[in-house]
């Protein structure tokens, strides 16, 4: 029985990662004409103590690189609350009991220290790095009170445009960024080698 539920509990996870990765593909397919975006990329870490970091997606725009982490808490009916404070919870609907999670502010943090690492690496210094956290449903609510950007995707073109940023990355550069992102895609085989 044991078995069974940890069994359960692991495919029921993987169907969770598959209807993130679906929900994420539609819905960024709409910025395809107008961001440069590249999947799953493997990066190495040491220099912030880590053996590598997988960023879920990058988002090239005028304005910087977008490092996104990918979530898919909660469901419909349920409120993902964040807290001041950067606690992470959902409530499930008309009661007071809430599940805690775990927060992905600092794996988002540890990416985008890695990607300005390895850009910075290889020849493209001062590349500005814009945290994001994409929720990867429509149906929960989402409470915010951080200073995190924590969003849908479906609100990536209105952020972007009121970000207080100089559009300073011509379609050459951001190519060129996208280019040393997408070297690094199959990285992880050799880190396990």
């Amino acid at each position: 029985l044991e078995v069974k539920a940890k069994n359960k509990k692991y495919t029921d996870e993987m169907i969770s990662k598959l209807e993130d990765i679906s929900f994420i593909r539609f819905e960024k397919n709409m910025y395809r004409n107008k961001y440069i975006i590249r999947e799953n990329i493997l990066l190495p870490a040491q220099s912030i103590g880590r053996d590598s970091s997988e960023t879920d997606l990058y988002i090239i725009t005028p304005k910087g690189v977008c490092v996104c982490e990918i979530k898919n808490y909660g469901k419909k009916g349920e409120t993902l609350k964040i807290s001041r404070d950067g606690m992470w919870s959902v409530v499930k609907s008309g009661r007071r009991e809430s599940v805690k999670k775990d927060s992905p502010v600092e794996q988002n943090a540890s990416h985008c220290l890695a990607t300005e690492q390895w850009l910075e690496e290889n020849g493209l210094p001062g590349i500005k790095m814009i945290p994001i956290i994409f929720i990867a449903n429509n149906e929960v609510k989402v409470e915010n009170d951080s200073p995190n950007a924590i969003m849908r995707v479906s609100e990536l073109y209105n952020y972007i445009n009121a970000l207080n940023l100089p559009e300073v990355i011509s379609k050459e550069k951001q190519q060129h960024i996208a280019d040393v992102l997408e070297r690094n895609r199959n990285i992880g085989f050799r880190l396990e080698q």
